[in-house]
């Protein structure tokens, strides 16, 4: 898993748990601004915007 910032640059990056079904990230300090969350696994691929303000 990993968060960018409008930049292109990783800020978070995670492993997640095969077995987990959520994680908490700690974006304490992070600038506000916009994001893109990307979540990859063997056979799916996901994108979302986020927003920290």
């Amino acid at each position: 898993m990993k968060l960018i910032n409008s930049l292109g640059q990783v800020v978070i990056e995670e492993s997640l748990n095969k077995d987990c079904c959520s994680k908490d990230l700690n974006i304490q300090g992070l600038p506000k601004g916009i994001y893109l969350l990307q979540i990859k696994g063997k056979s799916l691929s996901e994108v979302k915007k986020v927003m920290i303000y």
